[in-house]
């Protein structure tokens, strides 16, 4: 790749990133600075474990780490690993009141930047197109009340 495509690149890039800064909102449960300067985002879910998670979740923490190394107005930061603390309680039991034990899992997220920038693309492309019709069928025209027969 030539030096100008690699800015014509970054210059669509930043293109992306200021389109869709205000367009998303959520926030990370834990930001922990690794020895190296880098970040570790952690998100909590309570919720039995399993590797599902990761398929499940690592769009959000994709998200998280995007915004964090590209925010609009305070200074970037670099994020190296993503993780999910997974609480569960499996055992209960009262001796004046309710007592939870809740052992934690932890499951690396694999970070996967390409993966959540066609993620993107794919909502861009949803967001840019035609609103659908209203229909009688739509689940969520009759959630939202847009349906009216």
């Amino acid at each position: 790749m030539t030096e100008l495509e690699k800015r014509e690149k970054e210059r669509k890039f930043g293109q992306f990133v200021k389109k869709y800064q205000d367009k998303f909102k959520g926030k990370y449960d834990l930001l922990v600075k690794n020895p190296d300067g880098t970040y570790t985002v952690v998100d909590f879910k309570i919720s039995k474990p399993g590797e599902d998670k990761i398929d499940k979740y690592k769009t959000q923490l994709g998200a998280y780490k995007f915004a964090l190394e590209n925010p609009k107005d305070d200074d970037p930061i670099k994020i190296s690993r993503l993780a999910l603390l997974i609480l569960f309680p499996n055992k209960t039991h009262f001796d004046n009141g309710a007592i939870l034990h809740f052992p934690h899992t932890w499951l690396d997220i694999p970070i996967d930047n390409a993966g959540f920038l066609k993620f993107m693309k794919e909502v861009d492309s949803i967001l840019s197109g035609l609103e659908p019709e209203v229909s009688e069928t739509c689940k969520w025209c009759l959630y939202r009340k847009c349906y009216k027969p």
